[in-house]
């Protein structure tokens, strides 16, 4: 006879709530999931930053029904990447008045400007490293200012 209300799933490592649970990843898992992360600067930096979320899309849609670790790496590298897209589109949009604002105020908005291009650039690479080095140790993670656009199953 089993149990009434049958107990709950068992929690990973680190019991925290983005865990994807379950025993430790194997290798092959850990470098799916680094793919995930690096794949994204791979393709900004050889092609352009504005397909960077090719590369996380190929690892998601590769890995997604396989295992739960390097699919939950690619929807966050997925996520991540989607969102540097619409900043890179939000930011074009508002180029213009920013310039002009720029000049306007004697470029201290043009020093404003270069300062969030340079703020960004810098997140650009560490976040993904970050990452990749989180999923080589075979941890979760979740990057810092990014909107969840691709959600689990």
């Amino acid at each position: 006879m089993t149990p009434w209300p049958p107990p709950p799933p068992p929690l990973g490592p680190t019991g925290g709530p983005g865990d994807v649970g379950g025993p430790d990843p194997t290798a092959e898992v850990r470098n799916w999931a680094v793919v995930a992360h690096v794949s994204g600067l791979a393709v900004g930096l050889v092609a352009s930053p504005v397909l960077a979320f090719l590369g996380p899309l190929v690892v998601h849609l590769l890995r997604r029904d396989r295992d739960a670790f390097s699919a939950a790496h690619a929807r966050a590298a997925l996520n991540f990447q989607l969102t540097v897209l619409i900043a890179l589109v939000a930011l074009g949009v508002l180029a213009v008045p920013l310039v002009v604002v720029g000049v306007l105020t004697l470029g201290l908005g043009l020093i404003a400007l270069a300062v969030l291009l340079v703020v960004a650039t810098v997140l650009w690479f560490v976040v993904p490293i970050l990452g990749a080095l989180a999923a080589n140790r075979g941890e979760p993670y979740d990057p810092p200012l990014t909107l969840t656009l691709v959600r689990g199953a």
